[in-house]
């Protein structure tokens, strides 16, 4: 009894003492440091879109001192946390401008928070709790809304914007100024289209008019009005500007205004004009007056009108608002027209990443394996069994034979995995287009294979690359994003940090990449007949294994290309017109190819794929090489790492001489745009097929370069339906600015005068009405036959 009575008092002092030591103090320090947020524009974002967040913190207990992750995820695969340095004296309260880089819609309801405090390093310090809110909470903009940024002093003055209809619907116009212009290009992805009218652009950061132009230059469309100030306060987008506006100039002449159902009642404008770039495009003139002209600035337009967009009389005429959504309609904005719910990083993944994530190695033929097999059984059986039974040792071949197996087999193992086990392996692809800038612009993937577990960092400079973390291996949703993949910044570095990386185990930047080179293929081409000959000069700084010339259906090999190396062409071509390559489907690599054949022929397929926001309505074949010169400054941070490289780099180009005499242009040889006026595009399955909508859309087709429409005589425009979806065809005709249109069981334009239907810059203008897409959301997009003869 004394026994149970003393073994009782043990047990409650040490229950007693377990409590005190473990149980948290009810005294516990309290949070001290308060979250607020501001997310995107008015608390507005587009899905996969990136966008700009203020984070609001107010530290109302000691200093501190750490860093602040925000997670994100942009698929169920893609996405991490952004790390940023916090300095937060006591009492103090301290803004953070933060660029996300996109997040999926899908995943917002997954997780408890976005944001966490780290006391010192996120990689060793303590989370801190926090009080506020640490979670994104925004409301989502569809895809298929279009979204204005208006830079103005009065922006008042062109409320007529925000009454213009895309896609069937009003546009959402944000009010930009220098307190809520982001400072990087990506917080700008929100906007389809940036509007810039009296004000001077001068008087932003210089961060900030770099976003603006890093924005146009990665594929936006910015309409800039005439300014009564002076030249110099267009800051660093004056050297982008088509036109530099120098004087006044009153105009009689208002035809450009009449096509609008309501005609001006004012007589007269007063314009600004001056220079006009060569490399500018004028869209709209009256005499010898520029009104609109458009500038290509890398794989974006800037487009400037020769008066000012909010000044009167135009901003109280009352066919304005249709006279403005008529020039919009116009920009190509690839913001618009190829971002989708999932962002612009997955397709980069499933077109280049998924393939950068194989990596070779040695491997025994079937003929190895079966010498060792042979050696094996010969060692095993004859020798062993004649060697013991001599010796009469025969009871020692119960540890022999097993210890010659595993020796056998270790040295399989380490011969076969030698690369593997020996360092970390660093894969690069990336395709990239040349532009008349001096650059290179493409989508780049870059991916660690570890070579034991633990933690890998991939760093690579701000200028050359923006994208995100990604993993085959991994599901980067929920609360698990945290610490799996951080991005972080220095001055001039992205730091990719993969942590508790796998054996053997691969992990993934994607995204976009930039470069600037000192020099691109000097292409001097003639055709003559079916012949194409001439030189090109490589004066890339890379020497290209492989170079092709490709049109059409068909790319010719040209041989290797060094550096400064001169290639002579003479080739005779299959098909006599020059066209942009077009995707037949028929690639030489098997699944159980090469490994770097296998990577060829993907770069190559990623030329033309739909994953990369680079295509043009431009008709022009390209010249291309694959190379395996280092072109992004990518690293693996303190580890030595062996590198392979595959890339692409191509440049359209324009050929001198034109085709004489009869011709039949198939739609494989015609470029073929779609793009909304009113209605969605819901998705690109293949060339020829898309799922539309009820509404209208503008089918643009551009004839090759070699035809000269204004020398050309056109026999026949025609088209097949054979296909299927439920909609009508209406042909411009340029001439008289009408729609004719196409009745049921016709094939084509029936015109005696089928050159009105032609521009000058070789393009058909076709409007498509789509109807009854609840049941027939798919349509196969008709195949077009142009006919005619060059005089």
């Amino acid at each position: 009894m004394v026994y149970i009575k003393k073994l009782s008092i043990s047990l409650l002092f040490i229950f007693l003492v377990w409590q005190i030591v473990y149980t948290p103090s009810v005294f516990a320090e309290k949070a001290s440091i308060e979250i607020s947020m501001q997310e995107g524009y008015e608390g507005m974002i587009k899905g996969g879109r990136g966008f700009p967040i203020k984070v609001i913190l107010k530290n109302n207990g000691p200093d501190f001192n750490g860093d602040m992750l925000i997670s994100f995820s942009s698929d169920y695969n893609a996405g991490g946390a952004k790390a940023i340095k916090v300095d937060l004296p006591q009492k103090s309260e301290k803004t953070y401008e933060v660029i996300m880089p996109g997040i999926s819609l899908y995943d917002s309801n997954l997780i408890k928070e976005n944001i966490s405090l780290y006391e010192g390093s996120w990689k060793k310090g303590k989370k801190v709790s926090t009080t506020g809110r640490a979670k994104l909470t925004y409301r989502s903009v569809e895809n298929n809304q279009a979204t204005i940024g208006l830079i103005s002093e009065n922006p008042d003055r062109l409320k007529e914007l925000q009454i213009i209809k895309f896609n069937g619907k009003q546009p959402i116009m944000v009010h930009l100024t220098k307190e809520n212009i982001p400072n990087d290009a990506t917080g700008l992805q929100f906007f389809d289209y940036l509007v810039i009218d009296d004000y001077s652009v001068s008087e932003l950061s210089e961060k900030q008019q770099k976003a603006i132009t890093g924005w146009v230059n990665g594929g936006g469309s910015i309409l800039v009005g005439a300014s009564a100030k002076a030249q110099h306060t267009w800051g660093d987008l004056e050297q982008f500007l088509p036109m530099q506006a120098s004087h006044k100039e009153t105009i009689n002449d208002l035809f450009f205004l009449q096509s609008m159902d309501e005609k001006p009642s004012f007589t007269s404008l007063e314009i600004r004009t001056g220079d006009v770039a060569k490399d500018s495009e004028i869209k709209l003139a009256t005499g010898n007056m520029p009104i609109i002209v458009m500038r290509k600035i890398g794989e974006g337009e800037v487009w400037q009108t020769a008066f000012s967009l909010g000044e009167e009389p135009l901003s109280s005429w009352k066919g304005y608002s249709e006279w403005l959504h008529s020039i919009l309609s116009m920009m190509n904005s690839k913001y618009n027209s190829n971002f989708k719910q999932e962002g612009i990083f997955q397709p980069i993944y499933y077109t280049l990443g998924s393939t950068n994530e194989l990596f070779s190695a040695s491997t025994f033929s079937i003929g190895t394996v079966v010498l060792i097999m042979i050696g094996y059984m010969v060692i095993i059986i004859p020798i062993l069994y004649i060697v013991l039974r001599k010796l009469d040792k025969r009871e020692h071949a119960w540890w022999i034979i097993p210890t010659v197996s595993i020796i056998m087999s270790t040295g399989i193992f380490v011969i076969g995995a030698k690369d593997r086990l020996k360092s970390p392996q660093l894969a690069e692809m990336g395709v990239f287009k040349a532009n008349q800038s001096g650059e290179i612009r493409g989508m780049y993937t870059a991916t660690v294979f570890s070579n034991r577990s633990g933690d890998y960092q991939l760093t690579v400079p701000k200028e050359q690359f923006y994208g995100i973390p990604i993993s085959n291996g991994d599901v980067f949703v929920g609360d698990k994003r945290l610490e799996k993949a951080i991005i972080s910044e220095t001055r001039s570095d992205f730091k990719y940090d993969f942590a508790d990386v796998e054996y053997w185990s691969a992990r993934s930047i994607v995204g976009y990449a930039t470069k600037q080179v000192s020099g691109q293929f000097d292409i001097d081409l003639e055709v003559n007949n079916n012949s194409l000959k001439g030189k090109i000069v490589n004066h890339y700084p890379y020497n290209f294994e492989e170079l092709y010339l490709w049109s059409g259906n068909f790319a010719y090999k040209l041989g290797a290309a060094k550096e400064g190396e001169t290639i002579d062409v003479d080739l005779k071509l299959k098909e006599a017109i020059l066209t942009a390559p077009t995707d037949d489907g028929n690639y030489g690599y098997q699944n159980n190819g090469e490994l770097e054949e296998m990577k060829k022929e993907e770069l190559k397929m990623a030329i033309i794929s739909n994953a990369t926001s680079f295509t043009s309505t431009d008709n022009l074949p390209i010249v291309f090489g694959y190379t395996n010169n280092k072109i992004i400054e990518v690293g693996l941070s303190n580890k030595k790492e062996k590198n392979s490289r595959s890339s692409v780099i191509y440049q359209p180009f324009s050929a001198s001489g034109k085709i004489t005499g009869p011709f039949a242009l198939q739609s494989s040889q015609l470029s073929i745009d779609i793009t909304p006026i009113e209605g969605n595009i819901y998705d690109k399955v293949e060339m020829y097929e898309i799922a539309l909508e009820d509404g209208t859309y503008q089918i643009l087709l551009t004839l090759p370069e070699q035809i000269d429409s204004s020398k050309a005589v056109f026999d026949s425009i025609q088209y097949s339906t054979n296909g299927y979806g439920s909609y009508k065809l209406y042909f411009l005709n340029v001439k008289t600015g009408d729609y004719v249109p196409m009745e049921e069981g016709q094939s084509g334009v029936e015109k005696d005068h089928l050159g009105e239907f032609v521009s000058d810059n070789g393009q058909i203008t076709i409007k498509l009405e789509k109807f009854n897409s609840i049941n027939e959301p798919y349509i196969s997009i008709p195949e077009f036959v142009v006919k005619g003869a060059v005089k």
